[in-house]
């Protein structure tokens, strides 16, 4: 009897330890072929650079993508890209969060928010100035984000894309149409 409760209590958990095997790799005869390869995040979406865009290695591991704005070296101006498989949140908690970012405070004016649909993506695009607080906690005040939140309805991905720029207030005209084209050409 002991060895029979052994041998049950074996099987029970080698099936528990089994990766579960998605509908589409089940068609597939639950492997993938030869000729299967995984799309990587980044060749999901046209990342082409606007002009006076650079693309630099990303500095941190939520970057996917990262591009440095006009040569000003003192007033670096940075556009990062994120892919969340998974998703990160859901769209309102991340207009909640870049809004706190950018300050909301009395006197400051409430971000702009709009939405577009373009090669079959839905964006979000929140557009604010104030003082702004990294992700870091450090604060530089005459900011502008403008931060964007893209989703696939149509199943080009799983997943969600988050696309922000931060950049002086100063300089922020000079980027502003090239970042928002650059979000609807992805």
């Amino acid at each position: 009897m002991k060895v029979q409760s052994a041998i049950l209590l074996s099987l029970a958990l080698l099936a528990c330890s089994v990766e579960p095997v998605s509908e589409e790799s089940e068609q597939q005869g639950g492997a993938l072929s030869e000729t299967d390869t995984p799309v990587a995040p980044a060749d999901l979406l046209n990342f082409a650079a606007p002009e006076g865009w650079t693309e630099v290695e990303p500095t941190g591991p939520m970057r996917l993508k990262q591009f440095t704005l006009g040569d000003d070296k003192e007033n670096e101006v940075d556009v990062c890209v994120a892919y969340w498989k998974g998703g990160i949140g859901g769209l309102q908690r991340n207009l909640i969060r870049w809004k706190e970012q950018i300050g909301t405070g009395e006197g400051t004016p409430e971000p702009t928010i709009d939405t577009f649909t373009e090669n079959g993506l839905i964006s979000t695009l929140l557009d604010g100035e104030s003082a702004f607080t990294g992700m870091d906690g450090s604060t530089s005040t005459g900011t502008r984000l403008m931060a964007a939140y893209i989703e696939s309805p149509s199943g080009r991905f799983d997943g969600v894309f988050t696309v922000k720029l931060t950049v002086p207030s100063a300089a922020s005209a000079q980027w502003a149409d090239s970042f928002r084209k650059f979000v609807q050409d992805l």
